[in-house]
């Protein structure tokens, strides 16, 4: 069950009245430490700064996982008298450690929460209960609200710096999930590029501001591919993509490059588009490309010296400070880095956390909390060394639901200046070397999705020889395997194992486009005559291959087992084979289909013969067998005589004297 309680504005303040009478206030109802831990609460500034004298309005989440109600209850609300000065303090006041003075500043009655059912609410807080003017100190607070014996905190960021800010190199990317086709259809690009939707959303978000933008070319390429029927909102969005301040194109289908160069790949990129108007139906290239040096996102992934200068030829590497082997002290330094010679930016682990969260939690309390908390924590960095301006890097992700209200939080926020990837490289570097760690489970699956991508990839290139027009076949396919490799911040393992599978019977399915049909037995009755094979070709371009048939029973004789053949776009072809028939019975016949080179591109298929050769030709075959027969015999009779003779002491009696014979008979 869920109860959603929205306050309104007269409410909220019919809420924040009450809480200054001097009424009673209820008993608050301790939980038990199971159920305390089973209690969500999340609270977070609606507005990512607050400036001295103005009302806080604050975003209150509340899922009860307890094993009864939650009724009559009670928040406190407190705030620390400083700001925080150190990460260490900003960490331990969000781990609930009271390391900084706090005053109480008001209590407010929270809506009844059913068990099992959850609450979002919003709740103002009176300037004056705030306590804050303009003499105090502009900075992160730490804000702490506490209901019965279940205690959250968070921070709130107060007034703007006196120094010179930071800056914030952001990069977002800008996509949308490809189909197998590696294109949009036309009504994706319709649904896509309206006013709700998605890739609009995305470009919305992030217009107005000096940041990078990563464009996917599968969209315009989409636009071209299905021209004169594409929607004018999508050619529209796609020239508001040419007037952005700092434009770059991600890979195509944003297809992981990372996992290409792990395996020891060449990354894949588009041959072309599919362009009926073009000759072989598509069109070398991509329409246009960006200006811009990309962004390789490797935060999250396991990464080695190696790989990483790998992958500087393809764009900016980023990585995450936790993938370095190195113990920052105070104050926070820029992202830009040097890893053996290679340059890199490193975004800050726990800001890159927070801004994930910022713009892609769950409840508007989640977001709210987690913009406010990294600007509190932009504001603490600003304060280590408040004369010290560095650059610190992000990567946002402008299809989340909070990238457009974050974007505006921080430029509005004054401690903060927003920038383009170009800025945070161009700060000093510091030398840093990466962290030694073992393959994570999903890189490993990456890797092995890249290496079947490619084993199909490059059997397609192979099979499209046989078309007249290869382009038509490689080109659309290079297009699906990209596809087959997008990789998202949202991918898992079944997600990717899915893909790749989907992707393998597309594979196959082309493969077994020019292929043998089976039939019935076939009967051939005759000496010299032609065995009939059935082809289809489902390609829309004609193919020219040669056909393989062998018998497996001496009665059939082929006397050139290849047949080459020419099958029209879109048919069926009857090739007949030239055999020998020799004698009576059945047999089968195995067939394949071959490339020019020999190589196989269809199972073999079994074919059932009767054969029947004519009377003339058995009789032939009769006669011949019989002068064998009769020449084998005299033949055995003559070795027969000769191996007698031999053991008379090969003397030939005919040819002794007679008189030595009439000798021998008178001595007798």
């Amino acid at each position: 069950m869920h109860v959603i309680a929205r306050v309104t504005a007269a409410a909220a303040a019919l809420v924040t009245g009450l809480s200054g009478l001097a009424l009673p206030a209820p008993a608050q109802q301790d939980l038990t430490e199971q159920d305390a831990d089973s209690l969500s609460v999340v609270v977070g500034a609606v507005e990512g700064r607050l400036e001295p004298g103005d009302d806080l309005d604050l975003a209150l989440s509340i899922e009860n996982g307890t094993s009864s109600d939650l009724r009559g209850a009670t928040a406190d609300l407190a705030m620390t008298y400083i700001p925080v000065d150190t990460r260490f303090a900003f960490d331990a006041w969000l781990d609930g450690d009271p390391v900084l003075g706090e005053r109480p500043v008001t209590s407010f009655d929270v809506p009844d929460v059913p068990q099992g059912g959850d609450i979002a609410t919003d709740v103002t807080i009176p300037a004056d209960a705030l306590g804050l003017s303009q003499q105090s100190t502009p900075g992160a607070y730490g804000l702490r609200i506490t209901i019965g014996n279940v205690t959250t905190s968070t921070l709130l960021t107060v007034g703007a710096p006196n120094g010179p800010g930071m800056t914030l190199s952001l990069a977002a990317q800008i996509s949308s999930e490809p189909d197998s086709t590696g294109l949009l259809s036309r009504e994706q690009l319709t649904a896509l590029t309206s006013n709700v939707g998605s890739l609009e959303r995305q470009l919305r978000a992030v217009e107005p501001y000096p940041i990078s933008v990563g464009i996917d070319p599968m969209i315009e390429t989409s636009a071209y591919a299905v021209e004169g029927s594409a929607p004018a909102a999508a050619w529209s969005w796609i020239d508001r993509t040419y007037e952005l301040e700092h434009p770059f194109h991600t890979s195509y289908a944003r297809s992981d490059i990372l996992a290409q160069l792990a395996a020891d790949l060449t990354p894949l990129e588009p041959l072309g588009y599919p362009d009926e108007s073009a000759q072989g139906g598509v069109t070398d290239g991509l329409p246009t490309i960006l200006a811009g040096r990309g962004i390789i996102d490797a935060t999250g992934r396991t990464i080695d010296a190696d790989l990483l200068a790998a992958v500087e030829g393809y764009g900016v590497p980023l990585l995450s400070t936790e993938q370095l082997d190195e113990q920052l002290e105070s104050p926070t330094p820029s992202s830009a880095v040097s890893v053996d010679g290679v340059a890199a930016l490193a975004a800050d682990q726990e800001l890159q956390a927070m801004l994930d969260s910022a713009v892609s939690g769950e409840s508007a309390a989640d977001r709210s909390a987690a913009t406010s908390e990294l600007i509190a924590l932009l504001a603490t960095i600003s304060r280590e060394a408040p004369n010290s301006a560095r650059a610190l890097v992000g990567m946002l992700d402008p299809a989340g639901r909070g990238a457009e209200d974050v974007l505006r939080a921080l430029e509005a926020s004054g401690w903060v200046q927003l920038a383009p990837i170009d800025v945070a490289l161009d700060a000093p570097a510091r030398e840093a070397s990466l962290v030694d760690a073992e393959a994570a489970e999903l890189d490993i699956a990456l890797q092995e999705a890249a290496d079947s991508v490619h084993e199909d990839d490059a059997r397609i290139d192979r099979y499209s020889e046989i078309a007249d027009e290869p382009r038509s076949l490689r080109v659309p396919f290079r297009l699906s395997a990209l596809a087959a490799l997008h990789v998202t911040g949202a991918t898992t393992g079944p997600s990717l194992e899915r893909q790749v599978r989907s992707f393998s019977v597309l594979t196959d399915e082309l493969l077994e486009s020019v292929r043998i049909l089976p039939g019935s037995q076939i009967r051939i009755v005759g000496s010299s005559v032609q065995l009939p094979v059935e082809l289809v070709n489902e390609l829309n371009d004609a193919v020219t291959v040669s056909v393989h048939l062998r018998t497996l029973s001496p009665i059939v004789i082929v006397d050139d087992p290849l047949t080459e053949v020419t099958i029209a776009a879109g048919s069926t072809q009857r090739v007949l084979v030239p055999v020998e028939v020799i004698g009576s019975g059945t047999t089968n016949a195995i067939v394949t289909v071959q490339t020019a080179d020999g190589e196989d591109i269809s199972a073999p298929v079994t074919l059932h013969v009767a054969a029947q050769p004519e009377i003339e030709t058995v009789l032939l075959w009769i006669g011949a067998a019989s002068v064998v027969l009769l020449l084998g015999f005299g033949l055995w009779r003559s070795l027969r005589k000769r191996a007698q003779g031999k053991a008379a002491g090969d003397l030939d009696v005919a040819a002794i004297p007679k008189r030595a014979r009439a000798k021998d008979s008178g001595e007798q």
